[in-house]
C-alpha cells in the first residue's frame, strides 16, 4: 500500500541530488509497522534510480 509519494526534478547523467520530504499516516493499528522506499525513474538522462544511503526513517505515535 503506497501512503505517500515524493518527486524530485531529474538531474545529470552520474550527478546526485538530496530529496528531503515528509509524509503523515493516520489511523496507524497499535502493532509493528514495516515501511520501505522506492525510487522509480519516470523519464530522464539515464535508465536506472538508485537510493544511496544513508536514509532516515523517523517516527512518533499519538495516542
Amino acid at each position: 500500500m503506497v501512503i505517500g509519494t515524493a518527486r524530485s526534478r531529474a538531474v545529470a547523467v552520474n550527478e546526485t541530488g538530496n530529496i528531503t520530504f515528509q509524509i503523515i499516516e493516520t489511523n496507524v493499528p497499535v502493532d509493528f509497522q514495516p515501511y520501505s522506499l522506492t525510487a522509480e525513474l519516470i523519464s530522464g538522462p539515464t535508465t536506472n534510480a538508485s537510493v544511496v544511503g544513508p536514509v532516515t526513517f523517523s517516527g512518533i505515535a499519538v495516542a
